[in-house]
């Protein structure tokens, strides 16, 4: 497996579809405010992003440095559409399958998967294909985390193959939170990989707490 002193790989699924416009701005500015935290971080990484609905699949970073990526804007992130959540967490996977193929050095995976709705739209891929997927990028020592809101997020983790400590619901009006949590926990695995994937729990206690926390007002 792949040592802590490594490259990084984080392949991030994010919901784009029309659920998400309430909290449009605040998912923009998450977003970009994870994306510097782990900028802030010196090990090497590089970033793949794809949201989806049912009208597109977007890749906004294609396996880049963390530190050469924009932030992300109200034209590259627009909400509409339904959620094709199968066919986005593949193609993610397949996705850094071909990166991992044809790089020259060796990656740990963070694959992290953010959504506010239940699968609606998928036309080629259903949950038994992601199970089996999940399943064998884990065995490979992929790390693959879920945050659902709006749904039993464990239940639906679960159904495609995901450990139920890598799961969570978090507060749908408040998307800064989760990723600000989402952050913490990829630069505490980056720091060890092993004991983090050995480890009973994913999130610490304080990070639960704070995935289910009211956006203040």
């Amino acid at each position: 497996m792949v040592e802590n002193t490594q490259n990084t790989v984080v392949t991030f699924v994010l919901d784009e579809s029309a659920s998400m416009m309430p909290v449009w701005d605040e998912t923009i500015s998450g977003f970009n405010e994870y994306i510097e935290t782990l900028q802030a971080d010196s090990r090497p990484t590089v970033i793949r992003l794809l949201s989806f609905n049912s009208k597109r699949i977007s890749g906004l970073y294609n396996f880049e440095d963390i530190q050469k990526v924009e932030p992300m804007t109200g034209q590259s992130y627009t909400p509409s559409g339904n959620t094709p959540l199968y066919d986005s967490i593949a193609k993610g996977i397949l996705d850094t399958d071909d990166f991992l193929e044809y790089s020259d050095e060796e990656h740990n995976v963070m694959f992290t998967i953010m959504t506010d709705g239940m699968e609606n739209a998928s036309r080629y891929f259903n949950f038994l294909d992601i199970a089996k997927m999940v399943e064998q990028r884990e065995k490979e020592g992929w790390i693959f985390t879920f945050l659902g809101a709006n749904q039993d997020a464990w239940k639906e983790g679960s159904k495609f193959g995901m450990q139920r400590k890598y799961a969570s619901n978090y507060q749908a009006s408040n998307p800064k939170e989760a990723f600000k949590v989402l952050a913490e926990s990829t630069l505490r695995a980056k720091g060890g990989w092993s004991d983090v994937r050995r480890a009973a729990h994913f999130f610490t206690e304080d990070e639960k707490e704070r995935l289910f926390r009211q956006k203040a007002k």
